[in-house]
């Protein structure tokens, strides 16, 4: 019961508004970070205790001996309550989340990277609850529309860690290259911009915008990612404004329909500089819609018998067809795709995410918004001089989430 209350209170404390207030967080903003570097030096086991940990980030200041009494008092009741690996996990867990909250960058340092894998390294069953974790939080830092100087500061990070001889060590290969590809927002936001200057006419144009002061955050982005060419960046921004304007302003016919999301298809190949690129919808299986049916009725049967679980759903997954919306390079519509192209989707269906990149077989897939009965998935197929750089590929602009 003493360690729920001592999370409690660091989560109160760190808590969105309460900690707007200047002493509050002068307060509670340091202490997450003596906590952490504690823990990361091994917690309950570590040779280095909070107040020593303190005296070095608060070296130059002036601090009452009280205050680091208060610190070795916090240790010696905390590190009893630390001994199971459950304990540990929660408490890295709500330090972790907490500081990021407060828009910390301690763990979107490089050091800090390899020093959080090194910790959990030892951790069977919850290390990948960790960096699930991390994932989430870091998308919420760095996705803040208002301020891309955490994107672009993570960008930096990364592009170091990927000129190590084992970026492994900062952390797993699945994870980094996660974090490579949904660290966009700086990316995104000069796509944006672009689309929003009716100036923009052409890559002329782009070259001489992107060196203004007002893009100075998707400069720096560029200067991490140097695979990305002027030409992706104009085909960003037809693609975005095609999305924005031609859906919203015509009365489509199936011709129209069906010429735009060739167009759709093309221009994301042309940003992506892929060989290929599927247009796909996921549907269940037609012939086994009777089981889908059968499930339906039995989920009502049970909701009218049990309706104090009404709010469970008793389904099974069932097998899926992908029917094609378009394809770059083909005008006519394709109704049958590639049994290899359906191994993959496969694949990737099963790790539950929505995108993996296969950097050895060269293919990029990306399932698009939150429609979960019939989603739309991109297929991108590269050719093999274009593997080399396929996690640094930017993926559509967003806005295509908006226009499915």
């Amino acid at each position: 019961m003493q360690f729920e209350y001592f999370l409690s209170y660091l989560k109160i404390l760190s808590r969105a508004f309460f900690v707007y207030q200047k002493p509050v967080r002068e307060a509670i903003f340091p202490l997450l970070l003596i906590l952490v570097e504690w823990q990361l030096n091994a917690g309950d086991e570590a040779r280095t205790g909070i107040a020593e940990i303190a005296r070095c980030i608060w070296e130059n200041e002036q601090n009452s001996e009280e205050l680091f009494e208060l610190l070795d008092n916090i240790e010696r009741k905390i590190a009893p309550l630390l001994k199971e690996r459950q304990r540990k996990r929660d408490f890295l867990l709500v330090c972790m989340k907490q500081l990021m909250e407060m828009k910390s960058n301690y763990f979107l340092r490089k050091q800090n990277m390899a020093r959080l894998t090194t910790y959990v390294s030892r951790w069977e069953e919850d290390r990948e609850q960790v960096f699930e974790s991390y994932l989430r939080y870091v998308k919420k830092l760095t996705g803040v529309k208002s301020d891309t100087s955490k994107s672009i500061w993570l960008a930096e990070e990364i592009r170091k860690i990927m000129q190590e001889k084992e970026p492994e060590k900062f952390l797993p290969k699945n994870i980094l290259h996660q974090v490579i590809l949904e660290n966009n927002r700086a990316y995104y936001d000069g796509i944006e911009r672009l689309c929003n200057d009716p100036k923009i006419q052409g890559i002329t144009d782009i070259e001489v915008k992107i060196n203004t002061l007002r893009y100075q955050d998707f400069e720096r982005y560029l200067e991490n990612n140097p695979e990305v060419q002027i030409s992706t960046i104009w085909n960003s921004v037809r693609l975005t404004k095609y999305l924005r304007d031609e859906f919203t302003q015509t009365i489509l016919t199936e011709e129209k329909t069906r010429k735009k999301y060739y167009d759709i298809a093309q221009m994301a190949c042309d940003i992506l500089e892929a060989e290929k690129v599927y247009m796909l919808m996921a549907t269940g299986l037609e012939c086994e819609q009777w089981k889908c049916d059968f499930r339906k009725e039995l989920n009502e049967i049970y909701q009218k018998l049990f309706p104090e679980k009404s709010g469970e759903k008793r389904t099974e997954a069932g097998r899926k067809e992908y029917l094609v919306v378009s394809i770059s390079n083909e005008h006519e519509t394709v109704f049958d795709v590639p049994i290899p192209v359906i191994t993959d989707i496969e694949k990737f269906e099963i790790l539950k995410s929505d995108d993996y990149v296969d950097q050895e077989k060269g293919y990029f897939i990306w399932k698009l918004g939150m429609e979960e009965e019939h989603p739309i998935i991109i297929y991108a197929k590269f050719s093999e001089e274009h593997r080399d750089n396929l996690l640094y590929k930017p993926p559509c602009p967003h806005t295509w989430n908006h226009h499915k």
